[in-house]
């Protein structure tokens, strides 16, 4: 497909639907201070290093062979925004809380229970979505994003017409009115006749500029690994100064790309402005039923200490 095909390629309903959610402009955090005394070096890691697999494995630091992950547990030193979430341990032994249905637990227990140790639940309950952050770092700049990916599970049991889960990057435009979100993914959707599929996507909603490309079918009640990669022109020389390229992966595959517009401004920290953050995600159309996605073994860039 040439480029000029892929900036026009509609977005799917699912991807359209998912366009009218609530974003504003956002100042960029602060810094560190500086303060306490001597900071620790750090050096952010490639994009392929482990982020956390739920069972105690990721973020290794360096400096002690430590990581900071932890077996069972959202650590908050490498995590954020974990409202909706649930760890669960293989296979499925303890009770449904009072928000997720018996016949979710049954329609994902024949899959999940194949996996060892800990997996991520992530509910979306009559919502239009539900984030949880990566946290180290918090922010991450387009070059420095690299790829992120995660095994993504989207249960039957999710009664939503149009919905999915996947991995999310995200960032707003203050210079373009009225300075909501820009955003890229790649998901499992449910869409609304039910059929199920993967998605690479990005849009700009203060444009109105988005694209998306259909991955290839799939099941739900199935694991698939999606992953995200954002290249510049210091990791392909094809790419010009202010180009961005998308590139989608399932299963180690590559299936895709897409060449975002606004990629001069994407590319400069002082023109973007929430963010941009990194995130697990599961969404729905507005007002739509609850919808149930798991995740394992995240991989992602993490900043690891190293003296």
């Amino acid at each position: 497909m040439k480029r000029r095909d892929i900036l026009k390629t509609a977005a799917s309903g699912a991807a359209l639907s998912w366009l009218a959610r609530a974003c504003g402009p956002g100042p960029k955090p602060p810094g560190p201070d500086g303060g306490g005394g001597p900071q620790p070096v750090t050096a952010l890691t490639d994009g392929l290093s482990l982020y956390d697999d739920f069972d105690g494995n990721g973020n290794l630091q360096t400096i002690d062979g430590q990581p900071l992950a932890v077996a069972g547990l959202l650590s908050s030193r490498i995590w954020g925004g974990t409202y909706g979430t649930e760890m669960l341990e293989n296979p499925f032994s303890s009770p449904p809380s009072a928000i997720v249905k018996g016949e979710e637990l049954r329609a994902s227990a024949s899959v999940a229970a194949a996996r060892s140790g800990y997996i991520l639940r992530v509910t979306n309950i009559l919502n239009s979505f539900m984030k949880v952050l990566l946290s180290n770092p918090e922010t991450i700049d387009f070059p420095d994003f690299k790829s992120l990916s995660a095994d993504v599970l989207l249960s039957s049991a999710s009664m939503t017409a149009n919905g999915g889960a996947g991995v999310d990057y995200h960032t707003t435009i203050p210079e373009q009115p009225p300075g909501k979100s820009w955003w890229a993914d790649i998901f499992i959707v449910k869409g609304v006749s039910g059929e199920a599929f993967l998605m690479g996507h990005y849009t700009n909603i203060n444009t109105g500029s988005t694209a998306s490309h259909w991955l290839g079918p799939a099941e739900l009640d199935t694991w698939y690994n999606l992953r995200l990669d954002i290249l510049t022109r210091r990791d392909d020389a094809s790419l010009s100064d202010e180009e961005i390229r998308l590139d989608f992966y399932v299963g180690g595959e590559y299936r895709d790309s897409l060449f975002p517009e606004d990629s001069a401004i994407l590319l400069d920290p002082e023109r973007t402005g929430l963010g941009p953050h990194r995130s697990l995600v599961v969404w729905s159309e507005q007002g739509s039923e609850n919808v149930f996605g798991y995740f394992d073994n995240v991989r992602a860039v993490y900043q690891d200490r190293i003296e």
